[in-house]
């Protein structure tokens, strides 16, 4: 099932901002503007992959491949994540409740394929999802 991103109207950038952790070498796709990156060890640091603004975003459909590789003679824990703002607020996670996290034993691999949608939600949506957040449970 794809990530919903809902944007708004306006005129702030949107940014996948993608996590790979851990001693492993990766390779990452971000199929929007065919955005591919290739590392080998270990960053905590985050790899942007600007968008751009809601209006040439809304209803796009995004998707990627990410694999990540343990070439040691250990096993070594990772983390995967995506995060998409716009400006800068938070407006979706992949996966929801949190990174992918685990191990890899000497040798294996692992792949993340997945994908989004991307659309401005109206602003009456928008208002009653504020409304309804801030309602005690």
């Amino acid at each position: 099932m794809a990530t919903f991103v809902p944007m708004r109207k306006g005129q702030d950038v949107v940014t996948a901002n993608i996590s790979i952790k851990g001693i492993v070498f990766w390779h990452l796709l971000y199929v929007a503007d065919d955005g591919e990156l290739k590392k080998n060890g270990t960053s905590a640091a985050v790899t942007p992959f600007p968008l751009g603004v809601p209006e040439k975003l809304d209803m796009d459909m995004n998707t990627w491949h990410i694999a990540v590789m343990n070439p040691t003679r250990a096993t070594v824990n990772y983390s995967v994540s995506i995060t998409w703002e716009e400006g800068v607020d938070t407006i979706a996670k992949w996966p929801e409740d949190g990174p992918n996290e685990g191990s890899l034993k000497s040798g294996e691999n692992i792949v993340f394929n997945s994908s989004a949608l991307l659309a401005i939600l109206p602003e009456k949506t928008r208002a009653g999802n504020a409304a309804r957040s801030r309602v005690p449970r």
